[in-house]
């Protein structure tokens, strides 16, 4: 939550899962995300939440904030626009992807840094920009949407293992061995031979230059088995609007009727 204007400061609110009742408000005046876009990756692991910044400076850093006390941990400037990050907590290691295609792997709890992975997605003489990234059974996925592709490295040693020729916002189901890219429609990929296996024909965009409904996330939930996406009806200005449609994991039919709201759906 924010405040806008002269005393713009945001701050994080830890809620009880169950109840939405909310356990405490941790004040951020370090990291202004009063604006829009300013927290570009946000996640937590081991009671800190790592954010990457935006703005001149900040967009070349990581910063650990500390949960309980809300104090920062020292941020890390690396010298370069950081593009995105993925968190993997099984390995304590934290992937962090910066505009010329270098992945920097860190130690999740003490941030020193491991390994560096040079020009993983090539961008020869742009920069990269907007990249998804997730962690999934030992797998590190980078799907970079300017070139439409999804490449899948050894999260242990950056060794490439695949190329899946779709880019996507990603989500694992892991007990089926699945993999959903969401751009504009929601793909199935095999995570072990990493095709595309199928798709859930009613979230694709029909025509890419008409107004026509498509989906932009995907979020399985394992505990339910349940595949929540995000569908937007593609318009701009005033008449945007998001709604969400729920999926039973095993059979991935739609329960019910979507969930609208006035404002928009995020994340």
């Amino acid at each position: 939550e924010d405040r806008r204007g002269a005393e713009a400061r945001s701050r994080i609110r830890v809620v009880e899962t169950e109840s939405g009742q909310v356990l405490r408000r941790v004040d951020t005046p370090y990291l202004n995300w009063a604006y829009p876009g300013y927290a570009r990756e946000a996640f937590t692991y081991r009671g800190t939440l790592y954010s990457l910044g935006q703005g001149e400076v900040s967009s070349e850093m990581l910063v650990a904030i500390r949960m309980q006390t809300g104090e920062p941990a020292e941020p890390i400037l690396v010298g370069i626009r950081l593009v995105n990050a993925a968190l993997d907590d099984q390995a304590d290691r934290l992937f962090v992807l910066d505009s010329s295609g270098a992945v920097r792997v860190l130690d999740a709890t003490s941030l020193n840094l491991l390994s560096k992975w040079t020009h993983v997605l090539h961008p020869s003489l742009e920069t990269v920009q907007r990249v998804a990234m997730a962690v999934v059974n030992g797998q590190l996925y980078l799907s970079h949407f300017a070139r439409d592709a999804t490449v899948v490295l050894d999260a242990a040693t950056g060794t490439p293992i695949a190329v899946i020729p779709r880019a996507g916002q990603i989500s694992a189901d892991l007990s089926r061995n699945r993999v959903f890219l969401t751009q504009q429609g929601v793909y199935i990929v095999d995570s072990t031979t990493h095709q595309i296996t199928g798709v859930i024909q009613e979230t694709v965009r029909a025509d890419p230059l008409f107004a026509v409904p498509g989906a932009i996330a995907a979020h399985y939930d394992p505990t339910h088995d349940l595949l929540f996406v995000i569908m937007s009806n593609n318009s701009p200005g005033s008449s945007a609007s998001t709604w969400l449609q729920i999926y039973e994991g095993a059979t991935l039919r739609r329960m019910d009727l979507p969930i609208h709201a006035y404002q928009q759906f995020v994340t």
